[in-house]
């Protein structure tokens, strides 16, 4: 179970997977750790208001995150 502190947490989908962090830099580790991006994306998902709001995060800002690490 993961507690949702901030009302935001991130979701790495692929095709056959799920899975939930509490930040984006975490998504993105563990991106990078499963290496296969062809059909990956990082989801936002913001609970802070009666309706949800889900986002996914650019392919640019990953890739700069990715270089930086």
């Amino acid at each position: 179970m993961m507690e949702v502190e901030d009302n935001v947490f991130y979701m790495l989908k692929s095709e056959t997977k799920k899975w939930l962090f509490e930040d984006e830099d975490q998504a993105i580790a563990e991106l990078k750790k499963q290496g296969d991006t062809e059909n990956t994306s990082i989801l936002k998902v913001d609970t802070s208001e009666n309706s949800w709001e889900i986002t996914q995060i650019p392919w640019n800002r990953i890739a700069m995150k990715l270089m930086e690490k």
